[in-house]
């Protein structure tokens, strides 16, 4: 009798814990496949009318300025900079702008087969070419329309740290005729990240750091594929998606309640006009233009080369009176120092004038196919001649004491 019953015992508890385990089975079942059936709808919506999302969650899914598998940068932590990946092909979408980023032997965005270049581009995305072509940049219109062999060596985000760092590393292999500087207001911001202020004193790029080392280094990198697996996730959208919105959390609950209005009088002041307004925090940055711009210089007479830094101002109505006067800071900044080192400079202030909405992407401070040809015109007119330094007449000149 006693074992009847403890074997009824059993038999109900296990029954009970079975049912358990099965509706546990079941709810996870349910679960996941709600989640996949999620999943596949947030792709599908992605790949078929990515146009229905915001344009915060597009630049999410579809921006590729990063270090994740299928992103187009990896890491070297050592010198704090990013170098594109070698052979590397991708598509990106950017407040509603596609291109294609194909990544030449050595990263950098140039056509196969070019040949020993004559002009070497350095500057930031606005070079690059963000939101157009490789077919609509500066560099390809000045190979095309004006015969000067150009190699792009423009990258986004970078700034006057990271444009010497790439010249010692590959302008002694490249040897150009001319060594083409571009320079734009957020450049100080991105320096001030790239240097801890006890370190900014000090120039380690200049003689310390061993370039060959750090050559055969980046050359390791850029060659290295992610694992299969890695690039095959990170190819479906929705998680990169996914991934992206959560190492972005905290920027994306701080501005989610900010809203930009395109009929505002007055575009808001973007932050990297701080660092050249705030006299203390300028003036670090001031000295590192003061020590870089002149050893670029020495070095690319060394090579045979010769430096042409193009200041870049582009004009839009609605810039602030603060955008103004930062401007203005970096302006006289960069005139001086190339004025005192009879480094020639070009200034593109007066570019764009009445047709200035043609030069501009929608949404965006980036140049159109339009505005790269403008560019692309004037450093061949500017620049790329023989003779004293040209300076836009409509700023005042600043004297060399």
């Amino acid at each position: 009798m006693t074992v009847r019953v403890g074997l009824g015992l059993r038999g109900r508890v296990a029954g009970r814990v079975g049912r358990s385990l099965k509706r546990v089975f079941f709810t996870l079942a349910a679960t996941l496949g709600g989640l996949l059936l999620a999943l596949v709808m947030l792709e599908s919506a992605l790949r078929i009318r990515p146009e229905v999302f915001s344009y915060r969650v597009q630049n999410l899914a579809f921006s590729k300025y990063d270090v994740l598998p299928d992103g187009v940068n990896v890491a070297v932590p050592s010198i704090r900079m990013q170098f594109m990946r070698q052979d590397f092909r991708t598509e990106f979408g950017f407040l509603g702008h596609w291109w294609e980023h194909v990544g030449d032997q050595r990263g950098f965005r140039n056509p196969p087969g070019l040949g020993e270049p004559e002009v070497l581009l350095l500057g930031d995305s606005l070079i690059y070419g963000h939101g157009v072509e490789e077919a609509q940049t500066v560099a390809h219109f000045l190979r095309t329309d004006h015969g000067h062999p150009t190699y792009n060596m423009a990258k986004q985000g970078d700034c006057l740290y990271d444009h010497y760092v790439r010249f010692r590393m590959f302008a002694p292999e490249l040897r150009p005729r001319v060594v083409l500087l571009f320079v734009f207001l957020n450049d100080f911001q991105d320096l001030e990240s790239r240097r801890r202020p006890s370190e900014r004193p000090g120039f380690p790029e200049i003689d310390e750091y061993d370039y060959t080392v750090i050559r055969a280094r980046v050359a390791a990198l850029v060659a290295v594929r992610p694992p299969w697996l890695a690039r095959t996730m990170f190819r479906l959208h929705s998680v990169r998606l996914m991934v992206q919105a959560y190492r972005h959390l905290d920027e994306i609950l701080a501005r989610f309640e900010i809203t930009r209005s395109a009929e505002a009088a007055e575009e808001p002041d973007p932050p990297f006009l701080a660092p050249i307004l705030d006299r203390d925090r300028f003036r670090p940055l001031a000295e590192y233009y003061e020590r870089i711009l002149p050893d670029i210089d020495r070095r690319c007479r060394e090579l045979d080369a010769r430096l042409v830094v193009v200041n870049l101002e582009l004009f839009k109505p609605k810039r602030s009176v603060r955008y103004r006067e930062a401007q203005d800071v970096a302006s006289e900044l960069v005139q001086s120092i190339c004025s005192r080192h009879d480094i020639k400079l070009v200034d593109t202030a007066t570019l764009f004038g009445e047709d200035w909405r043609d030069a501009y992407l929608p949404r965006d401070g980036h140049l159109t196919e339009y505005g790269h040809r403008r560019l692309a015109d004037f450093v061949a007119r500017k620049a790329l001649t023989d003779g004293e330094p040209v300076l836009d007449d409509s700023r005042r000149q600043v004297s060399s004491n």
